[in-house]
């Protein structure tokens, strides 16, 4: 009986498995699926284009080939981080707004988006690449 008790509650503390889903390109559809994950899912991007700024608020991570360009239409920061564990991996990121006092960025790592881990991006045509501005232990490769 206590063998079957230990078990169930180990069954319930265990974490779910990540989702890991297939977004596909076009306006708004990068900031759907990044509202409709849940903490850890992983975001495939198929190649086209994805229409920002986007704010990704919670762990996740997102990844794509070059062919997949995250365009912020020259405003702002294209991707913003505010939550930790973060990873962009393999990507294009494209069009910052160029208001430098605002550090307009491709990604701009705000504080509180600890161990984010920023990996084989194609980071051009934005005001500053990637800017770490808070992000503890944060990595870009």
């Amino acid at each position: 009986m206590r063998a079957a008790v230990l078990l169930i509650g180990l069954v319930f503390a265990a974490p779910l498995a990540a989702a890991e889903r297939e977004v596909a390109p076009g306006t708004g559809s990068l900031a759907q699926a990044v509202a409709g994950a849940a903490p850890g899912d992983v975001l495939r991007l198929v190649d086209g284009v994805y229409r920002g700024p986007v704010t990704i608020d919670r762990p996740l991570t997102i990844s794509g080939s070059r062919g997949a360009v995250i365009d912020g239409g020259n405003e702002g920061s294209v991707i913003t981080l505010i939550a930790p564990d973060i990873t962009l991996s393999g990507f294009t990121v494209t069009g910052s707004g160029h208001v430098n006092q605002d550090l307009d960025a491709g990604v701009k790592i705000e504080k509180g988006a600890d161990r984010a881990l920023v990996e084989g991006l194609l980071v051009t045509g934005n005001m500053h690449g990637i800017d770490v501005h808070g992000g503890r232990d944060a990595r870009v490769l």
